[in-house]
């Protein structure tokens, strides 16, 4: 690992270091010894990690890098060690994960030692041979469900090749962080008059308002985003209690919330009448979304550009809203609001009351029923990749 001791190591890591080619065993029980210490040199997980991947015991591999990662979470090695057990296990998609973040971290970090970068390459195959793996099963996934390049459209061979791998999209205003179907309008809004369903939703606010009125403070109220795996970032508003944004879900990643679709009826009723998405674990998704005075969410993308986002206003503060790509639309009550969201896009409350919407998913009127299926068998396969 070293033939010229440093100053700045100290002694029983330069023993450890020393011998770790000839004797990892030895070497390993060294760091451990050394990590004993107080507070412990984390320079002594990277020695026992070279140890034990030569050793090949991906137990204590794994064991040695999360003790790695909690020090430094990082720590380029220690990405790489975890992927390397994951990878053994099976789990390449946990796998590929982790090597890309080795990469990335990589990437910030400066001068590497000959040994890391020498790691570095053998990552860069090992993702090529997981997205090789990956583009298999995927296709032998919708081949099970009659799904094939003969017979589906060129945007979904397109949809496929990037999600494998092997094709690169050309990428505009839509930057969905998950899936990229192409061919699609550059459009950040939609009027509510292209969708039949929009007005019957419009007439239906003081309805749909009611409904909210009476969940808030039920047994099962609005939650915190906080207490949700969201990845927006909030800034200001609201107070311990009253939370800056909170939900109340009706669907939720394609699954309904049934005990509060009950106590919604007629809300229920008018979602039913909306053209959704169907993807597995996605789509489709609906919940009333309440804004403290102040909120703000920063500007971000979604994660799909084949569906599109309504906002129903429901209560409105009179200065809050959204912008897309620059362009803004305030809420009024009643007035749908329809939008891509893979486009890049910020929503706040400046107003100095609360603002709630109604927040929805609207299948895309560009892709047809055959791609819509085919888009859902895709998420089947992605899912069921392990």
């Amino acid at each position: 690992m070293s033939s010229q001791p440093q100053p700045d190591i100290p002694p029983a890591l330069q023993e450890a270091m020393a011998i770790l080619d000839d004797d990892p065993a030895a070497a390993r029980e060294k760091a451990r010894a050394g990590l004993a210490g107080s507070p412990p040199d984390p320079r002594f997980w990277v020695v026992a990690g070279h140890a034990s991947r030569r050793l090949e015991d991906w137990e204590d591999l794994e064991h040695v890098a999360d003790g790695l990662l909690a020090a430094a979470p990082n720590a380029i090695l220690g990405l790489i060690w975890k992927a390397d057990c994951f990878s053994k296990r099976g789990e390449l998609r946990q796998a590929s994960s982790h090597y890309a973040a080795a990469l990335r971290a990589a990437d910030q970090a400066g001068e590497l030692p000959e040994a890391t970068r020498q790691d570095l390459g053998r990552v860069e195959r090992e993702i090529a041979e997981i997205r090789r793996t990956y583009g298999w099963h995927l296709d032998r996934h919708l081949r099970s469900r009659g799904i094939t390049p003969e017979n589906c459209s060129r945007a979904f061979r397109e949809t496929f090749a990037a999600l494998a791998g092997t094709h690169e999209p050309t990428i505009d205003l839509q930057r969905p962080t998950m899936l990229f179907y192409p061919g699609l309008p550059q459009r950040p809004f939609y009027d509510a008059t292209e969708f039949d369903w929009a007005a019957g939703m419009e007439a239906a606010v003081e309805v749909i308002r009611a409904e909210f009125e009476a969940v808030r403070t039920g047994p099962e109220a609005l939650r915190s985003l906080g207490e949700r795996s969201e990845d927006d970032t909030l800034e200001g508003g609201g107070a311990e209690g009253a939370p800056s944004l909170a939900t109340y879900m009706l669907w939720e990643d394609g699954k309904p919330e049934t005990d509060h679709l009950a106590q919604c009826p007629k809300t229920a009723a008018l979602l039913e009448t909306v053209s959704r998405p169907h993807f597995p674990n996605r789509c489709p998704i609906a919940a009333f979304w309440r804004f403290a005075p102040g909120t703000r969410i920063e500007p971000r993308h979604g994660m799909l550009n084949s569906r599109l986002i309504g906002h129903l206003p429901l209560i409105t503060s009179g200065a809050g809203g959204l912008s897309v790509n620059g362009e803004r639309r305030d809420w009024e009550p009643g007035k749908l609001v329809i939008f891509d969201d893979s486009i890049e896009h910020e929503i706040g409350n400046e107003g100095d009351g609360e603002a709630v919407v109604l927040l929805f998913d609207i299948a895309r009127p560009e892709i047809d029923r055959a791609d819509r299926e085919a888009l859902a068998a895709l998420f089947e396969g992605v899912d069921s990749f392990q």
